[in-house]
């Protein structure tokens, strides 16, 4: 099998040692030796290519799935930054208005405070 013939996505560097009639022995090339080229695909070879090509139909089906959950996690983790910011907007208002109520018992303490003097001014 050449290497015009694989299918994208695929990844095969086979090296095959081999010699090659006076150019000394053992030359390492990343291409089929010439007694290689164009072999028949045995049954076995073919059975392995079907179960390849389901494997990847089914591979890519999951990451399809994947893909579909991931931007449904998204989504969720949207909604949650939006429920964070109007928490933390609620949040801000409660303080304020513990500010508001804090200043108000700093005033009537005040007040009750001068009107003991008062009384007690009035007393005796």
């Amino acid at each position: 099998m050449g290497r015009d013939k694989l299918q994208r996505g695929a990844q095969v560097d086979k090296i095959v040692q081999y010699t090659i009639p006076g150019q000394g022995s053992g030359d390492r090339r990343t291409e089929d030796p010439p007694n290689m080229e164009e072999r028949p695909q045995t049954q076995d070879t073919h059975e392995i290519l079907e179960v390849m090509q389901g494997t990847r139909v089914a591979l890519e089906a999951k990451m399809d799935t994947m893909a579909m959950d991931i931007n449904h996690l998204r989504l969720d983790l949207r909604k949650v930054a939006v429920r964070v910011m109007s928490t933390e907007g609620e949040i801000d208002e409660l303080q304020n208005k513990i500010c508001t109520l804090q200043a108000t018992i700093e005033t009537l303490q005040s007040e009750a405070t001068r009107m003991a003097i008062l009384v007690e001014d009035a007393e005796g």
